[in-house]
């Protein structure tokens, strides 16, 4: 009878508050997206790309169907303090890389639907339209003063998505240095080596991203989703308390391997939510 009793009352405070104290943090559902354009052009994968009527879409539907966007920080507090109050419905956003169209396109979006989210930058690429030790033009990425302004909104937030790893194995995009796949090991290279490559450069990013922005940065997307024990430990070591994969076979229910699903143009939010 008292635990009949209890289930009401627990019941009775989330209908009211709209707080979930009890939510399974593996299933909260963490959206993946790269490029919002107006529209999508010749060449644009679908998986890396969506439309501005899609995205508008997506947070039409997570209002309406009472979904709440949460922020790192509030994820975070609910991994290491159990009994966190979450909304109902909680929900995480973010986007990787830093492009510029996420400024010019899914921001002024994210305001208008007061929804919050995340965005992992590739710190060397910040404000640049081509490489840097050539003219070979990249996908534009925004600067510093528009990622100042998208934070002073209070509604976006910033990780790393490390200072220059993000890049296939063999010389690194930003200053052509000798990488692995992603955060992986280059071959041949001892364990010391490989866990001291990957702290530098992880700490390098936090370090400049908190001088330029202010906060302080936390949480970290893997490139390509790639991790392993070796890179965990230098996630730690270098200051990060989330770390976010781009999927899994089994749920980790650990905050260095957080489960994000990408979101195409082609897949429906009601696809992914109403399974």
């Amino acid at each position: 009878m008292r635990k009949t009793l209890l289930s009401i009352i627990i019941s009775f405070v989330v209908l009211v508050s709209g707080y979930n104290p009890g939510a399974d943090l593996d299933e909260i559902p963490v959206f993946l997206y790269h490029m919002v354009k107006e529209e999508l052009e010749e060449g644009d994968s679908p998986l890396m790309v969506v439309s501005v009527d899609k995205f508008e879409e997506d947070l039409r539907y997570l209002q309406e169907k009472g979904y709440t966007a949460i922020d790192l920080h509030t994820l975070y507090e609910a991994y290491n303090r159990p009994g966190t109050e979450l909304p109902q419905k909680p929900v995480l956003i973010t986007f990787d890389d830093g492009y510029l169209n996420n400024y010019e396109f899914a921001y002024p979006l994210l305001e208008r639907y007061n929804t919050r989210a995340s965005i992992f930058m590739i710190v060397w690429s910040v404000g640049r339209d081509k490489f840097i030790l050539n003219d070979k033009p990249i996908n534009p990425h925004f600067t510093w003063e528009q990622a100042k302004e998208m934070l002073d909104s209070g509604l976006i937030e910033f990780g790393s998505h490390t200072f220059d790893l993000h890049n296939p194995e063999g010389l690194s995009y930003g200053y052509e240095e000798a990488c692995g796949y992603g955060l992986g090991p280059i071959k041949g290279e001892g364990e010391e080596d490989y866990y001291n490559r990957i702290y530098g450069d992880l700490k390098k990013s936090r370090e400049i991203m908190e001088e330029r922005l202010g906060p302080s940065v936390g949480a970290l997307a893997y490139p390509y989703g790639f991790y392993n024990d070796t890179v965990i430990e230098a996630v730690k070591s270098a200051g990060f308390q989330l770390a976010f994969i781009t999927e899994s076979q089994e749920p980790k229910n650990s905050p260095f391997e957080i489960r994000r699903i990408i979101v195409g143009e082609n897949l429906k939010m009601e696809e992914i939510l109403e399974k």
